[in-house]
């Protein structure tokens, strides 16, 4: 273990040793060339072959990001890391954000900033009324150990109890990726019912998991839907 590197790789086994002119820049591992403040030293460096702007030492250890102390023949570590753990990820990421990680580019910033990238759109609209008016299956949350009430104590009732029955027998949604799709087989052209999906334990509840949890159950709502109209 060693602290002379950039925290991915180290600056021995990195850098070619044919090279003269050494200069360091202060940018994570992955950024180099996105990183604009220094653009100016490499143009420097293109152009001349030397520039006063960027180090020609190394860097001290990387002491911000592990602190090491040798015990005897022992090596002990203190991770200095206060990022969530990986189960509290808030989000589900892409292939350019693997990527990214994978050469070791921050996007963090990206995902918690307004700047939203490629990232599509879908229009929301608000209409007060009864939801038994519906042409198409209202979708409710149910957390773990709660009971139904509000929106889904309407749906219960507009679908003549068949949500309380199946929570009274065990079998209802409450831990994430769990659902429910329950329709009232009136007119096909018309699929009223209600999907009932599970939001885990109050207060615990990510986007990631609302995520996952929503698409497994519209994905098995629209295979019975199908599933109906064969029939």
């Amino acid at each position: 273990m060693t602290g002379e590197g950039d925290g991915l790789s180290t600056w021995k086994n990195s850098i070619p040793h044919e090279i003269g002119a050494i200069r360091y820049q202060p940018t994570k591992h992955g950024l180099m060339l996105a990183d604009s403040k220094h653009f100016q030293a490499w143009r420097e460096l293109i152009e001349t072959g030397q520039t006063s702007l960027l180090a020609a030492n190394q860097p001290a250890a990387l002491t911000e990001r592990l602190r090491s102390t040798s015990v005897q023949e022992n090596i002990e570590y203190e991770k200095v890391d206060d990022r969530p753990p990986a189960t509290a990820l808030d989000y589900l990421p892409t292939d350019k954000d693997l990527f990214e990680l994978l050469i070791g580019i921050d996007n963090s910033a990206k995902r918690t900033g307004s700047d939203s990238g490629s990232s599509g759109f879908i229009s929301v609209s608000v209409s007060h009324g009864d939801l038994s008016f519906a042409d198409y299956p209202v979708v409710v949350g149910h957390y773990e150990g709660e009971t139904i009430k509000s929106a889904e104590k309407a749906l219960d009732h507009f679908l003549d109890h068949r949500l309380s029955l199946r929570q009274r027998s065990g079998r209802y949604p409450g831990a994430l990726r769990t659902h429910e799709i329950v329709f009232r087989h009136t007119h096909k052209d018309f699929p009223e019912g209600a999907i009932v999906v599970g939001l885990g334990y109050f207060g615990e509840l990510t986007a990631a998991g609302l995520r996952s949890s929503l698409c497994e159950a519209v994905v098995r709502c629209l295979i019975e839907y199908h599933e109906w109209l064969q029939h």
